[in-house]
């Protein structure tokens, strides 16, 4: 079952956001929703958006990753729907527990397309909260970098605390501001001279 890494701090509502209602599949459908209100739900033949979008979310109904995964990266780039499906992507290998490689992945599903920087910066902070988690449990992995950061500790803190001070400067002024500044605090690297 796909779900949200123990340590992916993204925040309320944001790409991460995984729990009782609100999973992988439940955001789908929210984003098939959105994109195709009037299609049927049960899966299509062809290669048309509706088509591949109505086999994702079959496959995600099955707990088939790689073949919802798949389904997403037939959606052409000249399509309306395919910014919202490199998104999806991101967001299903982000919540996979796949590892560090996942992650790596799901960066570079939105690396080409423009999307809202505000939904790009809760990715981001949520993949690199979780590869720092994953790197601290299992450690580092060298060869792997995630939207450009080496899967390394150090690294990854820096990164991350950044990211955590983009999105607070992103978010309207509040409590949520507020929480993303506590996070890149929390997170960041203290040296001692």
């Amino acid at each position: 079952m796909l779900q949200k890494p123990p340590h992916a701090a993204a925040p309320e509502g944001g790409p991460l956001a995984v729990g009782a209602g609100t999973g992988v599949l439940a955001r789908s459908r929210a984003f098939l929703e959105a994109q195709l209100a009037s299609r049927s739900l049960t899966p299509q033949t062809g290669m048309g958006p509706d088509a591949v979008l109505s086999r994702m979310e079959d496959r995600l109904r099955n707990d088939d990753l790689d073949g919802a995964l798949a389904a997403l990266d037939l959606v052409p780039a000249t399509s309306r729907g395919y910014v919202d499906a490199r998104r999806q992507r991101a967001e299903l290998l982000a919540a996979s527990g796949r590892g560090l490689p996942a992650l790596a992945d799901a960066m570079g599903s939105i690396d080409s397309v423009t999307i809202d920087p505000l939904d790009r910066a809760r990715l981001l902070t949520g993949v690199l909260d979780a590869a720092l988690g994953v790197v601290t449990t299992k450690g580092p992995q060298d060869a792997v970098r995630i939207a450009g950061v080496p899967a390394q500790e150090a690294p990854l803190r820096d990164a991350l605390e950044h990211a955590y001070r983009e999105l607070a400067s992103l978010t309207p002024p509040g409590a949520d501001r507020v929480r993303m500044v506590d996070r890149a605090n929390a997170v960041r690297r203290w040296t001692m001279r």
